[in-house]
């Protein structure tokens, strides 16, 4: 596919719950980051992207607290995508 990025957030909106906090985190921090510093390409963007989204299946967002895990634990994979791909 030509925009993979695309792809990606059509599939996280008809998932719901925390695949579209997932997704929006990851272009504001750990997957974007490196890129604008110069460690990450372009095209691996959608990789870390996509990394991201597959280890964590989506969850119902129940309580603020379940949301904030989440969020940690996207956070932290999407570090680690970055890293592998380094």
């Amino acid at each position: 596919m030509r925009f993979p990025c695309l792809r990606l957030a059509g599939e996280a909106a008809r998932a719901g719950g925390t695949c579209a906090l997932h997704l929006e985190r990851r272009k504001r921090d750990r997957r974007a980051r490196p890129f604008l510093d110069g460690g990450l390409r372009f095209l691996e963007i959608s990789e870390v992207i996509e990394r991201t989204l597959d280890a964590l299946p989506s969850q119902p967002v129940v309580t603020f607290e379940s949301l904030y895990e989440a969020d940690r634990l996207a956070r932290d994979l999407a570090g680690e995508a970055v890293a592998a791909l380094r």
